[in-house]
Parts: C-alpha cells; sequence; structure tokens
C-alpha cells in the first residue's frame, strides 16, 4: 500500500504505484474526514498518518508500505490548533518541521501498539532538502543532502552513524 495525503493524481503517485505493483493507493480522496484539508494540497500530517497507521493494520503480513508526507512541503500551512504552539522556527519551514516530528512522533506511538511493528523496518528519508538557512546547503550538493534512517523496533539494526555518500536508489540494496 502506499499512502500520500494530498489531491489523488498529485506527482502521479497513484498511478506510478499501481505500476509498480501495490495493490492500495490511499490519497485524499480516500481518506474519510475533509476537516483535515490543509486548504491547499492535502490532509495535515498527524490525521494522515494516524490514518495510515489504521490501514496498515489492515494489511496481510509480510507487506510493504510507503508513505509521503505533505506538511513540510510548501505552502508551510499548520493545522489551526498548532499555529501558536509551532513558532520556534528562523523560517516558516521549520515550524511545520516540528509539526511533522510532531506527527511522525505520534505515529510511532500508535504504530508500536500494532502486531506488526516489532517486525517492521523503518526506512525514513525525505525527497529532498528545503529552505536554506545555513550556507553548506545552498550549494549544489548540500540541496540534495538529506538523512536516510534505517530504523528496526527489536534491534536488528545496530545503531551508527554513517557518513558515506548514499542516495535514494541505494535504500533497496540496502534494505536487502
Amino acid at each position: 500500500a502506499f499512502f500520500h495525503g494530498a489531491k489523488n493524481g498529485s506527482m502521479y503517485f497513484d498511478d506510478t504505484t499501481y505500476r509498480l505493483g501495490f495493490d492500495e493507493y490511499y490519497g485524499l480522496d480516500e481518506y474519510p474526514n475533509s476537516d483535515d484539508y490543509d486548504g491547499q494540497w492535502g490532509i495535515f500530517d498527524e490525521p494522515f498518518l494516524q490514518f495510515t497507521a489504521g490501514k496498515i493494520d489492515e494489511l496481510e503480513p509480510p507487506f510493504l508500505a510507503g508513505v509521503f508526507t505533505i506538511s513540510s512541503h510548501p505552502p508551510y500551512t499548520l493545522p489551526a490548533e498548532y499555529e501558536n504552539v509551532m513558532t520556534n522556527g528562523v523560517t516558516p519551514m521549520h515550524n511545520v518541521v516540528q509539526y511533522s516530528d510532531l506527527a511522525l512522533r505520534r505515529f510511532f506511538e500508535t504504530a508500536s501498539q500494532k502486531e506488526w511493528f516489532n517486525n517492521t523496518l523503518f526506512v525514513i528519508t525525505a525527497d529532498h532538502t528545503s529552505d536554506n538557512f545555513d550556507k553548506r546547503f545552498g550549494t549544489p550538493m548540500g540541496r540534495h543532502q538529506i538523512p536516510i534512517l534505517l530504523y528496526h523496533p527489536n534491534g536488528m539494526i545496530k545503531p551508527e552513524t554513517v557518513q558515506e555518500v548514499a542516495q535514494q536508489v541505494d535504500i533497496p540494496a540496502t534494505i536487502i
């Protein structure tokens, strides 16, 4: 299953995931509560990630699920209840990253209660960098420096930091 809180057809994720063999696609059209719409692009991360955890819980193991969140992308919209809470950022993007962090934390709190959690490898990465306030990320190489995090709840992966250059296409081989 692939999850993307944006309007169906956005970035052709729905069509592409079906072509890649995903059985299910969940986007704005499949999301049950229009009150969680950000007014421009799609569903805010926190409710969409909770929806995602619930739908993943319906999948038959073994499964592959992908999620593309939207809140940390322009136009950097926060849910009304967080507009006066997430205010410490140097740029508007920082405030939505704080919100996305909260949404991801709450996803993991929910997921940790599911049967599939301890048998799941979580891969977290970015699609690109964003607004640059640090000169290191204003270079051609810097604009493409993103983290790739691998997390397995029961410790199958030893915690470490690797500084080698890699790219998103390396993720499948790394998983294998």
